[in-house]
């Protein structure tokens, strides 16, 4: 989940990310800060006629944002909250992603959103995605943010059907339930 510190990120898996659009759907999914990506928006280093022509090197999806110029960082206002709006910071750009040690063979966002903390550091997450291109920054981040709404809505509704503290061992007992 993004954010989430210690779960498994279904972005890191290349095949899950490849079975999505074979099954005509997109994906916004969470990968480590340590994944390697390759802009594909910037060019590629002269030709000096010798060897194989040199591609722009892969770099960590951190690396990548943290050398990102301030200006390029879209804020957006994603919605109202208790303690005020909710404000983030995103940054998006076309990579080739290098996950379990193979490039892979499409070209996908990094969509980097980060968060001021209430003792001003950053939180980040990192995201690949397959959207189309027209997709704006508000959606993005609108998803990524809807994901602690959907887990409240998941827990109240545990809890108002009696799921709450019921752990279901047999499909009988699901059914008796």
């Amino acid at each position: 989940m993004p954010g989430s510190q210690g779960t498994t990120k279904l972005g890191s898996c290349s095949w899950f990310r490849e079975q999505l659009p074979a099954r005509n759907k997109s994906f916004l999914l969470a990968v480590p800060s340590n994944t390697l990506v390759r802009d594909l928006t910037e060019p590629n280093p002269s030709y000096g006629c010798r060897g194989r022509p040199r591609r722009v090197p892969f770099q960590r999806a951190d690396r990548y944002s943290a050398a990102v110029s301030l200006d390029a960082w879209q804020t957006i206002d994603v919605r109202g909250g208790e303690k005020g709006s909710l404000v983030v910071q995103a940054i998006r750009t076309l990579v080739q992603a290098r996950t379990e040690g193979r490039p892979e063979a499409v070209a996908e966002f990094l969509v980097v959103v980060r968060e001021q903390q209430s003792d001003g550091t950053w939180k980040h997450d990192y995201l690949l995605s397959n959207a189309p291109l027209a997709t704006p920054m508000e959606e993005f981040a609108r998803a990524l943010k809807a994901e602690h709404r959907i887990e409240e809505c998941l827990e109240r509704a545990k809890g108002e059907a009696g799921l709450a503290d019921y752990q279901v061992r047999t499909w009988v007992g699901w059914h008796h339930h």
